[in-house]
């Protein structure tokens, strides 16, 4: 079982508002291991997780979710590739978890690692290294579920509009045409962000996959990433 958890906390004043209502302790779990456990730079005490605002793990999560769910690790990744897969990228000014996440659209592999500076930062990562595997399903849910309660956070506090409501309802509408996803899915084999790959590779692409099946085609992009 893998989830992202927030316990919302209150923010700075300054904060804005669709971070401020997604704002709060993370928590990001493997079964029963915590992969965010760490100590903030004024205290010894270990806590659960940092203070984010998970409206910006959201962002990533579902902009990134194609590759994320199959997107394999490659034996040389390109450069930019840890920008999709790993949490670390996200920025924004909060200290996230050296967490990578790859996935060959059967298994996923969570990998986790502390932080190396023992002086560095807000928020010092303090657990051992970890890898674990899911199942590429159970990422999915993961990520879906963490989108879904931010959204919700965002609702309550009448944060409406935002890029991560449109980003939700572009990756629902994907996700329920069997072949914009079939082609998402080819995107993120290759190592594509959504509509990266051209018109015409795509084209060719379909083209194949109804002559050879999904399958094979995917198969081959995933060889040739």
């Amino acid at each position: 079982m893998l989830t992202f958890t927030l316990l919302p906390q209150r923010p700075a004043d300054n904060t804005p508002s669709e971070e401020a209502a997604a704002f709060g302790r993370l928590e990001v779990r493997v079964g029963d291991r915590c992969l965010t456990e760490g100590v903030t730079h004024d205290a010894n005490d270990l806590s659960p997780g940092p203070n984010v605002s998970g409206y910006h793990l959201a962002e990533w999560l579902l902009w990134n979710s194609w590759r994320l769910r199959w997107e394999a690790h490659p034996d040389a990744p390109r450069r930019g590739w840890a920008f999709s897969h790993s949490l670390s990228s996200i920025g924004a000014g909060y200290v996230w978890p050296n967490i990578e996440i790859a996935s060959d659209g059967v298994r996923a592999g969570i990998s986790s690692s502390p932080t190396i500076d023992p002086s560095a930062g807000l928020y010092r990562y303090v657990g051992p290294p970890v890898f674990e595997v899911v199942a590429a399903v159970v990422l999915e849910d993961a990520i879906r579920s963490f989108a879904k309660a931010v959204l919700d956070l965002l609702d309550s506090a009448d944060v409406v509009d935002t890029n991560l409501h449109l980003l939700w309802h572009d990756v629902e509408r994907e996700r329920s045409a069997p072949e914009t996803a079939r082609l998402r899915r080819l995107e993120a084999r290759l190592g594509c962000d959504p509509d990266e790959t051209t018109a015409p590779d795509l084209a060719t692409a379909a083209d194949a996959m109804r002559g050879f099946g999904a399958d094979s085609v995917e198969e081959l992009a995933a060889d040739a990433a």
